[in-house]
């Protein structure tokens, strides 16, 4: 079995629309995670940022059919941020200025679950204590 590592947002938003950026690089993960050789795990703020960024650059129909297929794939795991995750969030909120308070719950989310890697094109989190950010498999 593949291990596990948090995929950020920017990836999702990168493989789910064609016409991002990142999209090169982000579609691999994408497949990747699809057939089960790779393992994800976000958080219900990240699950939240993908389908209302994709909903505001490409409709109703793109939004639903990523939100599907995040509910739905057995590859992916959804972290709910209980009130212990928020509070650690808060604390790297308050000790890294870079981090959003979304991407501060995702190395709670990290860190209560030992996960080391990070899926991201957020330079944001470079620094971070015990996380390595990587753009790609």
């Amino acid at each position: 079995m593949a291990e596990s590592c948090l995929v950020d947002s920017g990836v999702w938003i990168g493989g789910f629309n064609p016409r991002d950026r990142h999209h090169p690089a982000a579609a691999p993960i994408l497949r990747a995670i699809g057939t089960g050789k790779a393992r994800a795990v976000i958080t219900d703020h990240i699950y939240g940022e993908v389908v209302t960024y994709l909903r505001r650059k490409m409709g109703a129909r793109p939004s639903l059919d990523a939100a599907r297929a995040l509910l739905d794939s057995p590859h992916i795991t959804i972290v709910h941020v209980d009130p212990a995750l928020f509070q650690a969030a808060y604390h790297l909120f308050e000790r890294y200025p870079r981090l959003s308070f979304a991407d501060a719950a995702s190395v709670a989310a990290m860190r209560d679950r030992g996960l080391r890697t990070i899926l991201s094109f957020d330079s944001d989190f470079d620094g971070i204590q015990d996380i390595t950010r990587a753009e790609g498999l």
